[in-house]
């Protein structure tokens, strides 16, 4: 039995050593063979780039007849009772523009206002140059400077003249040369424009949003106008001056002479309770005006009731509404209602809410 066991034993230490050998040389393999050696790298890339000076103005329609006028110096349209244009209404005056509006049209001495609107994202440069030019025959009627004519002025005169909707500015007489009118209309208001990426073209823009219908853009517009010396010797076929108005519009990086408008908002800042005695809403584009009335809206959005001051207060742009005191009852409760603000430029802006108790 003791033979067996060293024998045993024999052979264990032997399978011992020579596993013990293996793994030395599996450790002395392990430890001779290199590390390695290698090398990243990457290349940049514009992502893209836009151009965010974007031209989008709405122009008048170009016409050949637009200013088209009528010269009546004896007044007979009035003394007939326009029966030649089947009654169609006529202002007062001696030259007379059709005024168009929908499906009807009447007359006056004023022309119909021609209306350029900016939806660039910068400012545009706006330049209207009416010319008015005589006709060539020795009996046409001449350019008068002035649409009031003196009692012993029998010359055959016509005025032309041209207006515009620039706060302060000044009508010009037409002339040969012709009569110039400038505006710089602000810039797209904020919020208007977006970034977008097309993945058809894969391509990024910056671009007018394709609602705009909250938001309000500078305008421009201009207008001719005329009278005839009454007191003038005049023919059937007298020849009058013809009008011609250009415009020319481009983005600019100048001042804008005609801001645009700023639209007065009301947003609720949180949830409206009925148990909460300071509502608070919060208000935006005042400007210099003040709230001059508030009123409760239901569920369509129509005024029912006005708010009196005894229930709201009103600190710099903030409104704050008594819910225990406001027109919106216990009915109201889970409901969408609204609020409608009255500023003292006129101006009003509402916003809708849901009632909680």
């Amino acid at each position: 039995m003791k033979g067996f066991t060293k024998k045993v034993m024999v052979g264990a230490v032997a399978a011992s050593m020579v596993m013990s050998s293996s793994l030395v040389a599996f450790a002395s393999d392990a430890s001779t063979t290199p590390a390695g050696t290698g090398t990243s790298g990457g290349s940049g890339e514009i992502e893209g780039v836009v151009d965010t000076s974007v031209y989008n103005a709405v122009l008048p329609t170009a016409s050949a007849a637009a200013y088209d006028y009528i010269v009546d110096p004896q007044g007979l349209i009035r003394k007939t009772n326009a029966a030649k244009y089947e009654g169609k209404e006529f202002g007062e005056g001696t030259v007379f523009f059709e005024n168009v509006d929908g499906d009807t049209s009447s007359y006056s001495n004023t022309s119909d206002a021609a209306t350029i609107v900016n939806k660039s994202s910068k400012n545009l440069s706006v330049t209207v140059t009416a010319t008015a030019t005589p006709d060539s025959a020795a009996d046409a009627a001449a350019l008068a400077t002035s649409k009031t004519f003196a009692a012993d002025n029998t010359a055959l005169e016509v005025y032309l003249g041209i207006t515009d909707s620039v706060e302060g500015s000044t009508e010009k007489a037409l002339t040969a040369a012709g009569a110039e009118m400038k505006a710089v209309l602000g810039a797209a208001p904020e919020g208007a424009y977006e970034y977008k990426y097309d993945s058809a073209t894969q391509k990024y823009s910056y671009a007018l949003k394709s609602d705009v219908s909250a938001f309000t853009f500078a305008d421009y517009s201009f207008q001719i106008n005329g009278a005839a010396n009454a007191n003038g010797t005049w023919k059937a076929d007298t020849a009058v001056p013809a009008v011609s108005v250009k415009w020319d519009v481009d983005v600019t990086d100048d001042a804008a002479t005609v801001e645009t408008p700023v639209v007065p908002t009301i947003t609720l800042n949180g949830t409206y309770s009925r148990a909460n005695t300071e509502n608070t809403f919060d208000m935006a584009g005042l400007d210099t005006a003040t709230v001059s009335k508030v009123e409760a809206l239901d569920s369509l959005g129509n005024v029912f009731a006005e708010i009196t001051s005894s229930v709201y207060t009103v600190s710099g742009s903030s409104l704050k509404i008594n819910g225990t005191t406001a027109p919106w009852g216990a009915g109201a409760v889970g409901a969408d209602r609204g609020v409608k603000v009255t500023l003292s430029n006129g101006k009003t802006m509402q916003t809708t809410f849901r009632v909680t108790q």
